[in-house]
């Protein structure tokens, strides 16, 4: 009977699919295509879409406006060439794709697009919208490992908005680099960006952004081993984020508070909300958050040796990481999958997630120790010796291409061009002289 119900619900649900949510999506798009029939003027069409595009939460739909006013803005720009509104519009449009590739796991895409968005941003000086692309180019590059690529662009990203002068903007970006840090166990540079980024919010008195601070101070006083600040700080996270219904935010600081209560080994408290996080994410759709509280529940059920439902919630956050390509979360699943399928006597699948592990934890290990170390002092050397953007911002070397940070050393490749031809000749000189000794014998 179980069977059959299941089979009816996932039947009903279609159906209700089917009768009112694509009419009502299709009514939707019908709408907006009926207003842009009034509109003759498509700078104006342009407006209106943008617009929509804001206040559409469906990635169907927003897709359809999205890709509606990339055709518009690239067939004015064939008539008007240099335009800076509509050259505004495309990259917008570009921005908009990669997001939605970047959520889906396309990230290779993502990146591509991301790169022309800000090539264009840049090309008509546009600071702001070229801040958020050089930031979601830095989230990418973090989310995938690659932190040398993402300290690059979370500081472009750092330097546009400062030059905009757009508080929210800093804001953003500020929390991006104080995770970026903790991550890399950097905790005075990590502290620093999280305490200015709850400076900007205060000034502006921004309730949403004083609750994610609060989180993000939260952790830091956890790491320093001030417990009752961390404490402290989070709860009122809590409160701002429940007094503004902000269910992003409270599913953040409820996970935040479950890792607080599983490091202090109160294991019935973790459960509560990480459970609590759990269901906000999804109910959000947020896959990343979905992946990320998944795996909490799976470290507090391995701690509280219930070790059917760890393996499930490990397994499920490992499939949705992968999916995502987030190696960092494919990494801890990995070690922990290892372990439970050895427990279960699964030594094939306990051996090959123990492979996974140490790859990606060595590829991790390298990038994120080795090549950091040797790179960052002098990546940030150069970023912060360019001059400010106010003063010349046609010889900033902010430009973003991909030619740009894969372009070999030459000097590497003539020296490797002449070792290989000489020791190409010693080849030729040995085979004619063996040639020789074997005449004379």
């Amino acid at each position: 009977m179980q069977g059959i119900n299941s089979i009816n619900l996932t039947a009903i649900r279609t159906l209700l699919y089917i009768c009112f949510i694509i009419p009502f999506l299709c009514f939707a798009q019908n709408n907006v295509i009926k207003q842009l029939s009034k509109i003759n003027d498509d700078s104006l069409k342009c407006v209106y879409l943008s617009k929509e595009i804001e206040n559409e939460s469906q990635a169907k739909v927003w897709l359809v406006y999205n890709n509606e006013l990339l055709l518009i803005s690239q067939k004015q720009l064939l008539i008007k060439q240099q335009n800076r509104f509509y050259n505004s519009c495309i990259a917008y449009a570009k921005n908009n794709l990669g997001y939605y590739f970047e959520s889906i796991g396309k990230n290779d895409s993502a990146m591509s697009l991301y790169f022309k968005a800000l090539d264009l941003q840049l090309d008509i000086n546009d600071y702001f919208n070229a801040g958020v692309t050089a930031n979601n180019l830095g989230y990418l590059a973090y989310n995938t490992g690659d932190f040398v690529v993402s300290l690059k662009y979370y500081t472009k990203a750092l330097k546009l908005s400062e030059a905009s002068k757009n508080g929210p903007l800093e804001v953003t970006i500020h929390s991006n680099l104080a995770a970026y840090y903790n991550d890399l166990l950097d905790s005075s540079s990590a502290f620093i960006h999280t305490k200015k980024a709850l400076e900007i919010r205060l000034k502006l008195k921004d309730t949403l952004g004083m609750a994610t601070s609060y989180n993000a101070l939260a952790t830091m006083y956890f790491i320093k081993g001030e417990k009752e600040k961390a404490y402290d700080y989070v709860y009122q996270s809590i409160k701002l984020g429940r007094s503004i219904n902000r269910l992003s935010g409270l599913a953040n600081a409820y996970s935040n508070l479950s890792s607080f209560y599983l490091k202090d080994f109160k294991y019935d408290s973790a459960l509560v909300y990480a459970r609590s996080s759990y269901q906000l994410f999804k109910e959000l759709n947020d896959l990343h958050g979905i992946a990320l509280s998944g795996k909490c529940l799976g470290l507090v059920y391995f701690e509280m040796k219930n070790l059917s439902e760890s393996v499930k919630y490990f397994q499920d956050a490992y499939n949705l990481s992968n999916r995502l390509a987030n190696p960092k979360l494919m990494s801890s699943c990995s070690n922990y999958l290892a372990r439970l399928y050895y427990n279960f006597g699964d030594y094939k699948k306990a051996y090959e997630y123990a492979s996974r592990f140490i790859i990606f934890n060595d590829s991790l290990s390298s990038l994120r120790y080795n090549q950091l170390v040797k790179q960052k002092s002098m990546l940030l050397n150069k970023l912060l010796n360019t001059d400010s953007i106010q003063n010349s911002p046609n010889e900033l070397s902010l430009r973003s291409t991909k030619e740009d940070d894969t372009r070999p050393n030459t000097n590497y490749i003539v020296i490797f061009a002449g070792i290989i031809l000489f020791l190409l000749l010693i080849i030729v000189v040995l085979i004619i002289r063996l040639k020789h000794i074997k005449r004379s014998t």
